[in-house]
């Protein structure tokens, strides 16, 4: 469906200011009165090219439950972004640390040395281990243990660029 603003060419197109505001609404205007016409100015909304004539009450109806269901769908859709985003960062962050987890970073290192091959670009990459660090569960327990990954990770997070990543690649045990 689309709509138009436009001047007058007859007033044979002049909308009912309800069926322009039920458009304004179902296609995002801020102001729902932003699309109904002023007649002062003349201004005309226009529904498809439809003529005020062939708008008859039924068909108003028709495309105000239409917009309706448009704007309905718009925030089932805008919700669905946003939930789509926090499962994506659920999927790409650590759990204990709000740094990438192994599957996000080594995803992001393989981007990272795809780029600097193809464009001859100058990499890095930084290794921590905590040494240590099953020491510090023993003996101050998990959440110690915790809180000094936490607290490197946070050292790290705080000291790169926006273009720099940190992630936490887990326990590398060797059997």
């Amino acid at each position: 469906m689309k709509i138009d603003r436009s001047r007058p060419q007859s007033s044979g197109n002049v909308v009912s200011a309800r069926s322009a505001e039920a458009a304004s609404r179902a296609y995002g205007a801020q102001d729902a009165t932003a699309a109904a016409p002023a007649r002062a100015t003349g201004d005309v909304a226009t529904i498809a090219g439809l003529s005020e004539a062939e708008l008859t009450p039924k068909v108003r109806q028709a495309l105000d439950m239409l917009m309706t269901e448009v704007q309905r769908m718009r925030e089932e859709l805008s919700q669905a972004r946003h939930r789509i985003t926090y499962l994506e960062k659920l999927a790409d962050e650590d759990t204990l640390v709000p740094v990438a987890n192994r599957r996000a970073f080594v995803r992001e290192m393989s981007r990272m040395v795809a780029y600097a091959e193809r464009y001859g670009a100058n990499t890095s990459v930084l290794y921590f281990d905590v040494n240590g660090f099953k020491q510090i569960n023993d003996q101050h327990g998990h959440a110690a243990g915790d809180a000094a990954l936490q607290h490197v990770a946070m050292l790290l997070a705080e000291n790169i660029r926006e273009s720099d990543i940190v992630g936490r690649l887990g326990a590398m045990s060797s059997v």
